[in-house]
């Protein structure tokens, strides 16, 4: 039972590190992209207001897998003695969770964007 519940809890706390983890990779990946390209402010805004929706979610989501993978192997070690099923379940449930709140605020992300995909 008590390897239930903490599995349980490891499983939710790990989603929501995986989720800062992947916001801090997405704002990285910008910082990088800006310097890398020497965009000015005025470029940098352009490339914001010519990204739509979609291509802006896709890059979230892609941050947001890369970081559940992490979590989800650095878990697989530490926690489960390098048994990958329960690694694998954590990503499932992640991507999961990540899927029915998308599907539950889809209407809100589209107001908040201001843009309809």
């Amino acid at each position: 039972m008590f390897f239930i519940l903490s599995t349980l809890l490891i499983f939710i706390v790990s989603i929501k590190i995986a989720s800062l983890i992947g916001a801090i990779l997405l704002a990285t990946f910008f910082k990088l992209k800006q310097r890398i390209q020497g965009l000015s402010d005025q470029e940098w805004g352009h490339y914001f207001d010519s990204m739509d929706t979609y291509g802006l979610l896709l890059r979230m989501y892609i941050a947001y897998f890369v970081a559940l993978t992490g979590v989800a192997i650095f878990n697989t070690f530490l926690f489960w003695h390098g048994f990958f099923g329960y690694g694998i379940a954590l990503i499932l449930a992640g991507l999961f969770y990540t899927y029915s709140r998308y599907k539950q605020n889809k209407d809100k992300i589209r107001q908040l964007f201001n843009k309809k995909s």
